[in-house]
């Protein structure tokens, strides 16, 4: 696999952001996190809050690699539009 192609890595940025397994893996997590939360007793205030805010890093992390995916998906447009034949002056202006 050559991921220093840029449309290549444009389709696979595609691929996994289209694929069903995307969201059910960060909806796993969450629920696997919720559940160690409602595990702990009433006093246990600081696990509780660590695991609520691992809870809502694991919404940043998906919302940054989704970022990531897409801006992969960008870059393979920009290098079709690149590739496609046109006039010299077309390119320019």
């Amino acid at each position: 696999m050559v991921l220093n192609d840029p449309i290549r890595r444009g389709q696979l940025a595609s691929e996994i952001l289209t694929n069903d397994l995307w969201p059910e893996a960060f909806e796993m997590l969450t629920k696997a996190y919720m559940v160690e939360a409602l595990k702990c007793g009433i006093k246990d205030d600081l696990p509780r809050f660590r695991i609520l805010e691992a809870i809502r890093q694991v919404e940043t992390i998906r919302s940054h690699l989704e970022a990531v995916l897409l801006n992969g998906q960008l870059a393979a447009e920009q290098s079709r539009a690149f590739e496609e034949p046109r006039s010299l002056l077309r390119r320019v202006f």
